[in-house]
């Protein structure tokens, strides 16, 4: 298992000034937002020859390696679960042209929340329907470019726990999809009386990315249940059990990143990103 951060912390930062940042603090690895709308770090649906020339140039000149690029997936132009036709099929496209790029800058992987648009309860049937069409057409340029594209359920998507995500990546008859655990999220995507090494039990072979922070019960955090209200901070300063984690996911072989996503430290990021590298750095020397 090897550290990496994303860049999504790094929001008051351009990209030059995220990668600086971040290799100053001793990372090497590196997960590069590239949605629309929160840490427009990469525009991967739009990149062309220039724009990966420049990315690379970057990445080279701060000694950083691309861990995965987050197309976040919220965002319309990006989001391939939608009912729209015509919206549906220009993301397909958006999301066809970040493949193509991750392929260019030699990154195996791309993320993306599970959303849909319009989410409601009674349009997860039609959204289904929409991802597999997606789907489809976007797999054979998966296999072709030699990528993976992550999903992660999240409070607000049209599927918001981990096993029916998990379910319906194996349905989409793709093997280029893998599944994302974020850590923080662990309480609002668990099964009742499912515990997080559940959770990874379960994805098996398709967990490749593991997305690290930490975040206090929903009891401690006043917001409505329904909201599902979550943290990302540093790990070992909420009520997350990590020790069972991180056995787990050595029992099921996992070799990826343990990428630290601090987007709730992003005032005191430097701190906060120092801290998480030498926490995890300490765990997986203990492993």
């Amino acid at each position: 298992m090897k550290p990496a951060i994303h860049t999504s912390a790094f929001s008051a930062y351009d990209r030059a000034g995220a990668l600086r940042e971040i290799s100053r603090l001793g990372y090497r690895y590196v997960e590069l937002a590239a949605d629309l709308s929160e840490t427009p770090h990469f525009a991967a649906h739009a990149a062309g020859v220039e724009d990966i020339r420049a990315l690379r140039a970057q990445l080279d000149l701060y000694g950083l390696e691309l861990a995965a690029i987050d197309i976040g997936g919220w965002d319309p132009p990006l989001c391939i679960a939608q009912l729209d036709e015509d919206h549906r099929k220009r993301a397909v496209a958006h999301l066809g042209n970040a493949i193509d790029a991750a392929g260019a800058l030699g990154c195996g992987l791309l993320t993306a929340h599970l959303w849909g648009l319009p989410t409601a309860p009674e349009t997860e049937p039609a959204l289904r329907a929409a991802l597999q069409q997606s789907i489809d057409a976007l797999c054979p340029r998966l296999e072709t470019r030699g990528i993976h594209l992550n999903f992660m359920p999240h409070p607000g998507g049209f599927i918001e726990e981990s096993d029916p995500t998990i379910d319906l990546i194996r349905t989409t008859g793709c093997p280029h999809l893998g599944y994302t655990y974020g850590i923080s999220h662990t309480f609002g995507i668990a099964q009742p009386d499912q515990d997080a090494a559940g959770i990874i039990d379960y994805a098996g072979d398709l967990l490749t990315h593991v997305l690290i922070s930490d975040t206090h019960a929903p009891w401690r955090i006043i917001a409505p249940p329904a909201v599902k209200a979550h943290q990302h901070l540093v790990p070992g300063q909420g009520d997350i059990d990590f020790g069972p984690i991180l056995a787990a996911l050595a029992r099921r072989g996992y070799s990826g990143y343990l990428c630290a996503h601090l987007i709730s430290e992003r005032d005191r990021i430097h701190q906060a990103a120092s801290a998480t590298r030498e926490r995890l750095e300490r765990w997986l020397a203990a492993c």
